[in-house]
């Protein structure tokens, strides 16, 4: 399944320093099938440094080998080609540059058209310009004025929604706004909004002081809101916020990076009426990384493998990576000189390849790197280090308890940070493990526990062809994204067990199964579109061919679930 990733790039009142990353609308993910420059799937841009003609402030995606940089010297958007390293064309803006973001547009599967966003602030007011990328052909799309008071917006929905909000407090409410070929919306907040964040096609996610909230795109109704901890801590202006949702799916995540508090908060959209899940929080950044009066700096990849954390000026950027229900650091990268923006590109297909550009603290030149690990991150798919006979370890060592978080992680259990302490999270997972393993619930590491969850892992016993699809069935697994909802009985290891035999018959599974009360009683795989019930039955074939539900699987058509969706809901 395609999923883009979103940056916005903000200026400050278009003089030469960065102020802040404020939402993300990175198209980070926008490779085509095209063979011309700008991005042919075959050649990813080349690693290297390219010297700029002059200054410039700031840089985001405008296509898969391709930057759109902001210059100091004058008004509008230079594109450079990362392939060849040249300037290859200027795209003139009326006004200053206040803001700028990449997005994949909606109506081009493949990827060979790519989207740009400019905030500018004219004599008239702040406008918003649309442009595009198609296949190395830049044109401009649209103009739109935006409302006085509003001088920030995003670009969502594959470029067929604009979002504009502001800072001032009007008749005792913070107004924001739904722009869309179909005209405008108009709602209102009591609460600031520190940033709006694409979430899913359908979602966005409103950034506000101590919470967050889910709003429809279509309705402009709040449909969920959380409490975040790391959100009450200092002033929400300093908050970098940044998502990977997705145009298409139902899943997606919001991170936000919070300076004075020191800490990085995950949140993510599941299911198909979607909720915010409970925050997952980390604490980033000792002494000496930095100070709250220095502009973060937030960039991330499309499958969390890779979440760059930092500060503009510096030239070190600390690494963490989403790792099942929790947060782990992933060392430290060092580019030798101060990193003044970072503009992420990738495989919109769900590939590995991602390349990460990043514009030098003087503006004149980018360094363009594909691998993360030359610099100094560990790799993505470390696994945690586990003793062969867990009676000789002590259960208070830190390495041990990250061994245990990074293990229950893992399959599946919510730990909070992989930090090595032993605090609320942790337990609580652990009181999850025990109950579901038949143990003493103590939430605590004890011997029993250890041989348990960090024993040799309990394979299926079955191969592969037991997940493929029944050749009754014209069905092909990779084409499917598959979200497993499960209630009753069934231990997370049957789970998890059952999860990854469904992925190595070539089903497309994001993340985790979520356990949910709303899964009991049924049993049953539910898909939107005609086109994919043989995908559907297929799989509900499969499950009932595991024997490990308590009941016939059905397939079901759920009209809302979308495209290339299916959803699981068993119960036992």
């Amino acid at each position: 399944m395609k999923r883009p990733c979103y940056t916005v790039v903000r200026l400050h009142r278009g003089v030469a320093l960065l102020v802040r990353v404020v939402s993300a609308v990175v198209a980070a993910l926008l490779i085509g099938q095209t063979e011309l420059a700008y991005g042919s799937e075959s050649q990813p841009p080349p690693d290297g440094v390219i010297q700029l003609p002059q200054r410039s402030a700031a840089i985001a995606p405008f296509g898969p080998a391709a930057v759109a940089v902001v210059p100091i010297q004058r008004d509008g958007v230079d594109v450079v080609d990362l392939t060849t390293g040249t300037t290859v064309q200027h795209l003139p803006i009326e006004g200053s540059v206040v803001s700028i973001q990449g997005y994949p547009i909606s109506t081009d599967p493949g990827g060979r058209r790519t989207g740009l966003g400019v905030i500018t602030r004219t004599d008239a007011g702040y406008k918003l310009a649309l442009y595009e990328n198609a296949l190395g052909e830049f044109k401009k799309r649209q103009q739109i004025q935006l409302m006085e008071d509003r001088a920030h917006a995003i670009v969502a929905d594959g470029g067929n929604l604009a979002v504009a909000w502001g800072d001032e407090l009007i008749n005792g409410v913070f107004p924001y706004e739904f722009i869309s070929l179909d005209g405008r919306m108009s709602d209102t907040t009591k609460q600031p909004i520190v940033a709006l964040l694409p979430i899913s096609r359908d979602y966005i996610v409103a950034i506000q002081n101590s919470s967050a909230s889910l709003i429809s795109v279509r309705s402009g109704r709040v449909d969920d809101s959380v409490f975040v901890d790391a959100f009450a801590i200092g002033n929400p202006a300093e908050f970098v916020a940044m998502s990977a949702g997705a145009a298409s799916e139902l899943g997606g995540d919001v991170v936000i990076f919070n300076a004075r508090a020191a800490a990085l908060t995950f949140l993510s959209l599941q299911g198909s009426r979607p909720r915010l899940s409970a925050p997952v929080t980390t604490a980033v950044l000792g002494p000496g990384h930095g100070s709250i009066h220095d502009q973060p700096i937030l960039a991330m990849d499309l499958q969390n493998r890779y979440i760059l954390v930092g500060f503009v000026g510096s030239p070190t950027l600390q690494v963490f990576r989403k790792f099942g229900g929790g947060v782990e650091g992933a060392g430290t990268i060092d580019l030798g000189s101060g990193i003044q923006s970072v503009a992420v590109l990738g495989d919109r297909s769900g590939g590995s390849r991602t390349t990460f550009v990043f514009l030098d603290h003087e503006g004149l030149t980018l360094r363009v790197v594909s691998d993360l690990s030359k610099l100094g991150a560990r790799g993505t798919d470390i696994e945690a280090s586990l003793p062969s006979d867990p009676t000789t370890v002590d259960p208070t060592d830190r390495s041990v308890i990250v061994k245990v978080q990074s293990r229950l992680a893992q399959l599946g259990f919510q730990t909070g940070a992989i930090d090595g302490l032993l605090g609320s999270g942790t337990r609580g997972a652990l009181r999850s493990f025990q109950y579901n393993h038949g143990l003493p619930v103590t939430g605590e590491i004890d011997v029993t526990t250890l041989q348990t969850l960090l024993g040799p892992d309990k394979q299926t016993g079955s191969d592969s062809s037991q997940f493929k699809p029944n050749q009754v069935f014209q069905a092909d697994p990779k084409l499917f994204t598959v979200y497993v909802q499960f209630a009753g009985v069934f231990t997370r290891e049957a789970i998890d067990n059952l999860i990854t035999g469904l992925k190595s018959g070539g089903w497309q599974i994001p993340g985790s199964a979520l356990r949910i009360s709303t899964a009991a009683g049924l049993n049953e795989v539910r898909y939107g579109s005609k086109d994919d019930e043989d995908g559907a039955r297929a799989l509900a074939d499969i499950l009932n061919r595991t024997k490990m539900v308590g009941g016939t699987v059905v397939a079901k058509r759920v009209k809302i679930v979308r495209a290339r969706i299916l959803e699981v809901w068993i119960s036992k």
